[in-house]
């Protein structure tokens, strides 16, 4: 595991008026996924308290429609995120992450091909390779349409470095948040492998660093 500590280019603590970036468009099936996948976990009571009090109620009657066109935002997503963390208080990381298991369980529903080429190529390749496909596939997924988000190898493992602030607009917490990120990657890796590998966030913009970054394996 020493791989994953001391590195050279490990993202530095920013100052506050740094940590403030422009609210960015996300394509419509972005948020269609998170507030399914709240329900799922909180069911439609729960969602509609978590709506109310992120001033979402537009959602109140119908869900985001599931397509690509630029019409939410990050602000709103990091919104719905921050109102279930302050809910669940200290419980709010088995929710989340609970959540984010949902988010791609959602995607998988809503992206048919990705199922199909998993059939197609997943028997050829190691498990490093599967690990590199899928987690390149979530990185374009969250990036979409204009992040940066990208997987790099470290060791026998990888990265996954989130420069976007999706999950940690106007967020400031003393230690990692982005709960529902790792159990979308882990939800992601058990089904392309059918394997359990241990995911973590290591550093967190909503503590001050330059980008959030999840150790896989």
């Amino acid at each position: 595991m020493d791989s994953w500590s001391g590195s050279a280019d490990r993202p530095q603590a920013l100052p506050l008026e740094m940590r403030l970036p422009p609210d960015r468009s996300l394509p419509n099936y972005r948020m269609r996924w998170l507030v399914m996948a709240i329900e799922e976990q909180m069911g439609a009571h729960g969602l509609r308290m978590i709506l109310r009090q992120s001033d979402l109620t537009r959602y109140l009657e119908s869900l985001p429609p599931a397509n690509d066109e630029l019409q939410s935002r990050s602000a709103e997503y990091a919104r719905l995120l921050t109102t279930v963390r302050t809910y669940f208080g200290l419980g709010a990381r088995g929710t989340l992450t609970r959540i984010g298991r949902s988010i791609f369980r959602n995607q998988v529903a809503q992206r048919p091909l990705l199922n199909a080429r998993r059939k197609i190529i997943g028997p050829f390749l190691s498990t490093q390779s599967k690990l590199a496909w899928i987690l390149n596939q979530l990185a374009s997924e969250m990036a979409a349409p204009n992040g940066q988000v990208r997987v790099s190898r470290a060791g026998e493992g990888f990265w996954l470095v989130d420069e976007t602030f999706d999950r940690t607009l106007g967020v400031v917490a003393e230690h990692p948040i982005c709960w529902s990120t790792v159990g979308e990657l882990a939800e992601a890796v058990t089904w392309m492998t059918r394997e359990e590998v241990p995911i973590r966030e290591v550093d967190c913009r909503a503590s001050g660093k330059e980008a959030c970054r999840f150790a896989v394996l």
